[in-house]
């Protein structure tokens, strides 16, 4: 291999690396962007699953407060026949 091969090579290796440099960073934004992103959808997911869960507890409540109301009217309908 001759000396201005040689350079070339190195030359060529030289800037291949700086440009691999120069691409790695955009990636690593974009990954933490991703990351970032990935986060901010969980703590979405998560404040959802608190306000259904808070709606859930309010759901059941009040089904139980319909059903002690319908229970009481069966019961005074069924004394209301047996008399």
């Amino acid at each position: 291999m001759s000396a201005a091969t040689s350079d070339r090579a190195r030359s060529r290796h030289r800037n291949s690396d700086h440009d691999d440099r120069v691409l790695t960073v955009p990636a690593n934004r974009e990954y933490t962007t991703m990351l970032m992103q990935e986060e901010l959808a969980r703590e979405r997911i998560r404040d959802m699953l608190t306000a259904v869960s808070g709606q859930r507890q309010a759901r059941h409540a009040r089904s139980a407060r319909r059903w002690t109301r319908v229970a009481a009217w069966a019961q005074r309908r069924a004394d209301s026949f047996s008399l």
